[in-house]
């Protein structure tokens, strides 16, 4: 009988312990990815002022990464595999030479909540462009909360 009163009160015990955990954040089956967000800008402009550039191409190793057409910007994925990624790109049509860009990141596993398990987050520690235009960083961190942010900021 005590074998039976210790074996009740041991399940139960477990069963308050694994209730699920309370927080605000609600994952629904999400499966976004973490997208590295660049913008175009005037490099000639007093204040922030926004181009369009009609063709962006980012090529590496052969396959098309992104493109797009009459966009002020571009976004694509960071491989968690590496921690330095070199793009060649054409940033408009009118380029005669491409471009190479580079990206020098940091990354890590993110707990986000049992219920969504891990996320991506990079921090991109520097960025660099060969043609003249000038690259800077305008947020460090690449992860699927700051998925609206714009990373990095091309001043042509």
């Amino acid at each position: 009988m005590k074998q039976i009163i210790v074996f009740l009160i041991t399940f139960t015990t477990i069963l308050i312990s694994c209730k699920p955990e309370e927080n605000n954040i609600v994952c629904n089956g999400v499966t976004e990815f973490s997208v590295l967000n660049m913008a175009f800008y005037d490099r000639d402009s007093t204040d922030l002022s926004a181009i369009t550039v009609d063709t962006v191409l980012v090529i590496i190793d052969q396959d098309t990464l992104a493109n797009a057409t009459d966009a002020n910007g571009v976004s694509f994925r960071l491989s968690p595999f590496e921690h330095e990624i070199t793009f060649t790109t054409l940033l408009d049509s009118t380029d005669a030479v491409p471009t190479t860009l580079t990206f020098k990141y940091d990354y890590s596993s993110e707990f986000i909540s049992n219920d969504c398990g891990y996320a991506h987050r990079f921090s991109l520690q520097e960025a660099s462009i060969d043609n003249g235009d000038s690259i800077v960083i305008n947020s460090k961190i690449v992860s699927v909360f700051e998925n609206e942010e714009e990373h990095i900021h091309i001043f042509r």
